[in-house]
């Protein structure tokens, strides 16, 4: 299954971070924004349940894919 953000990619050097908690790539977006949680706490679900969840970002958005097995 995917998800895909047609907004502004993620910056290359920004990728390997985006898992951490409290991690926010856009600084300017920190005024009344998240907590940074949200990616982590996703990941976190998704490896519970064996699955994998990763990312793509590129020049017109960004993808997030996992697997979700189906009992």
């Amino acid at each position: 299954m995917s998800i895909f953000n047609d907004g502004p990619p993620i910056p290359k050097e920004d990728i390997k971070y985006i898992w951490d908690r409290f991690h926010k790539g856009d600084k300017s977006r920190t005024k009344g924004g998240g907590t940074g949680l949200g990616l982590s706490i996703a990941r976190q679900i998704i490896n519970k349940h064996n699955q994998t969840i990763w990312v793509e970002s590129g020049e017109k958005g960004t993808k997030f894919t996992f697997t979700l097995e189906i009992s």
